[in-house]
């Protein structure tokens, strides 16, 4: 019995791993729509469109795994990416963070309760990017990472969340 229980764990293991690819291949998927709606002919684009992650420091994995399934836009030079791994020894980090915010044409807020908890990512890049975002400077996607009760109340709730149905890609 206690070989089949092994196996059940492994086996639920493994679809919890696969579900989580899912939708990460979905977000990922979304994203590249995105990207063509916003331009929709990116083969004769002269430059990559400038991709920004504002992310909470807990959810670097995360971030991590959804630049992975990014990577054919990057090898396509369709978009560069940019996160505060980035920065160099001896750089000014909150200089180097406002200079990408203010230079990214998509900036993808990986929402979760520490995106949301932490007063530099809520209070400074969220709403960098939000002012961004309305004046048509650059397009804000939110992406859900893990369950956030009243995330919808707060100012990127009026934006269309990926996964769909802000479904947070882990559960």
């Amino acid at each position: 019995t206690h070989a089949m229980l092994g196996k059940d764990n492994e086996s639920s293991q493994i679809k919890e791993t696969a579900s989580e690819d899912d939708l990460y291949v979905q977000t990922a998927k979304k994203s590249e729509d995105a990207l063509k709606r916003e331009s929709p002919d990116v083969s004769i684009m002269s430059e990559p469109l400038k991709l920004l992650y504002c992310y909470a420091r807990k959810d670097k994995n995360l971030r991590d795994k959804l630049d992975t399934h990014l990577s054919v836009m990057h090898h396509l030079k369709q978009v560069t990416s940019w996160y505060d791994y980035e920065i160099q020894p001896g750089m000014k980090w909150e200089e180097e963070i406002d200079i990408q915010l203010n230079t990214a044409n998509i900036i993808l807020l990986l929402v979760s309760p520490d995106f949301m908890a932490s007063k530099y990512c809520y209070g400074i890049e969220m709403r960098r990017a939000i002012e961004r975002h309305e004046r048509g400077e650059a397009k804000v996607i939110p992406v859900i990472l893990r369950p956030i009760h009243g995330w919808q109340d707060t100012p990127i709730g009026k934006l269309q969340a990926l996964p769909t149905d802000g479904k947070p890609v882990v559960d």
